[in-house]
């Protein structure tokens, strides 16, 4: 199988639970008429049922925009660990990028 064959179903990157309203977010690797997303896409359980079903909120991204994203999660951190500290305290981590990490330099 070779590497676009294997994206052609998505990858699951990321799930957890979004509230208490039973529906969970997906973070995922795919593809659509050969570009790669990342996709982000709430999912809930249909009465009865113990699969769940997509949703269409949700948003999709170009791969090529994931340094952008990641700066803009990277900002959206540092300002809720500015303006709500005594709330979230430890809860939010610094993001760092790929360059700031040590032993990266030279890699992309």
């Amino acid at each position: 199988m070779t590497e676009i064959e294997e994206m052609a179903e998505n990858i699951l990157i990321a799930e957890f639970k979004k509230g208490s309203s039973g529906e969970i977010l997906k973070v995922t690797i795919g593809e659509f008429r050969n570009n790669y997303y990342l996709d982000f896409r709430c999912w809930y359980f249909p009465e009865g049922s113990e699969k769940p079903m997509p949703t269409k909120k949700g948003i999709s991204l170009h791969i090529e925009q994931i340094p952008e994203l990641q700066k803009a999660i990277q900002a959206a951190a540092v300002y809720i660990r500015r303006m709500y500290s005594s709330k979230v305290a430890d809860s939010v981590e610094p993001v760092e990028s790929p360059e700031e990490r040590p032993g990266s330099e030279g890699q992309r």
